[in-house]
């Protein structure tokens, strides 16, 4: 499917930042009743998503081909753009680029980072085809996550730097990557997660496999910590979730467990997961819900409370959070079907508003906060799969 896989592209366009285009939208749904329904939303067609904060339109089926077919560079990749949104009005705007250098094992690669400036700052995509993924550190340093390990890139000199060293302990990198191993390759770090001070990453390795062979080994946690360079293992499993200042949660299939970085004391957050529970960490709060219930939980001293409850018509699928506790919340209308529908909760005082976003013919394919009073939602046709976007002001 096209658009899933357009998702993640990121684009080498040589336009420069003031080439804009206004993109054809119509206002729809400015609702008397707002305590029920969304304020006003823009509807038009094509795929957007948020990225760094940024609204970023994909390329439609055609204008890929279009561009490809044109292209005089073998494997090129289609120009993103940057949307925004001027009195109900969007206009896009082709990315710029850079290319860097990365000195890695004795080779010298060459990555193009596609970035916006707004404001007199550059804002860079997070994600180029997945072939890297990059995290904002501060101002101008980034963790730079490509070819399984982890790098510093400062965007101020464009100077790469490797975060990790090539020996902890027992482990040494340049002696496991002649380990042979059919069904994984090495990682030596991946999906880092910064804390919220900048100066202790938390990041995944199966290096603890490829030195034992044993396979609860293969997606271990670490941290690393700057102000003093020491890596330590953390937990044998389990999936990183954030920060809350010196405590990292982590999930497991059946718990969430913080592990104090200072104290090495660990707390089980959330007990008994059941297989139709999810929890998500936004901010200082964890998020747990099933089919048809939502938790706000406090996970200091554990207090929860139902921040919602009922029949909407359908199964939980995803919920997102934005920093002031609103929610928004992907129903899956019925289990045999596709359709789905949208809805916001505001999690302190319980306030439910409608989306618009749930015709027939239609599935709502993402949803994402742009910031805490705007919603992107991405619909594709059943039949069709042309995909249809929401610009909502909550």
């Amino acid at each position: 499917m096209f658009l899933l896989l357009s998702l993640f592209l990121v684009g080498c366009g040589q336009k420069e930042q003031n080439n804009r285009k206004v993109i054809s939208s119509s206002i729809e749904n400015e609702n008397v009743d707002a305590s029920n329904v969304m304020s006003k939303t823009v509807e038009f067609d094509g795929s957007l998503y948020v990225d760094s904060g940024l609204v970023i339109k994909n390329p439609s089926k055609q204008e890929a081909e279009q561009y490809i077919n044109n292209s005089e560079v073998s494997n090129p990749l289609y120009p993103l753009k940057v949307v925004e949104k001027t009195n109900d009005v969007l206009e896009e705007t082709v990315l710029s680029n850079k290319t860097i250098q990365i000195n890695y094992n004795g080779v010298i690669s060459e990555i193009t980072l596609s970035y916006y400036k707004k404001n007199g700052q550059q804002i860079f995509l997070t994600d180029n085809r997945s072939n890297y993924h990059l995290t904002k550190r501060n101002q101008n340093q980034y963790i730079l996550e490509w070819a399984e390990n982890l790098f510093n890139l400062d965007v101020s000199t464009w100077q790469v730097s490797q975060v990790l060293s090539d020996e902890v302990g027992v482990y040494k990198r340049l002696d496991l990557l002649k380990v042979k191993k059919e069904e994984q390759i090495l990682q030596w770090g991946t999906i880092p997660c910064i804390n919220q001070a900048g100066d202790i990453i938390a990041f995944n390795s199966n290096r603890g496999y490829f030195y034992s062979e044993d396979r609860n080994a293969s997606g271990e946690i670490w941290v690393k910590n700057f102000n003093n360079s020491e890596e330590k293992l953390i937990d044998s499993s389990g999936l990183i979730m954030g920060w809350i200042n010196d405590d990292l949660f982590l999930k497991s299939p059946d718990q969430v467990i913080s592990v104090n970085i200072i104290t090495g004391i660990s707390h089980v957050v959330v007990p008994d997961l059941s297989p139709l529970e999810s929890v998500v960490l936004v901010d200082d709060s964890l998020i747990k819900y099933d089919n048809n219930r939502i938790y706000l939980i406090n996970p200091f001293d554990l207090s929860q409370k139902i921040i919602w409850s009922g029949n909407s018509g359908g199964n939980i699928a995803n919920v997102i959070i934005n920093s002031k506790k609103e929610i928004a919340v992907l129903f899956q209308q019925n289990r045999t079907e596709s359709r789905n529908k949208l809805i916001l909760v505001n999690s302190v005082t319980g306030e439910i508003k409608d989306t618009p976003v749930s015709d027939d013919g239609f599935i709502i394919y993402s949803v994402s906060w742009l910031d805490d009073g705007s919603l992107i939602a991405v619909t594709e046709d059943v039949l069709s799969q042309n995909p249809k976007s929401y610009w909502i002001e909550t």
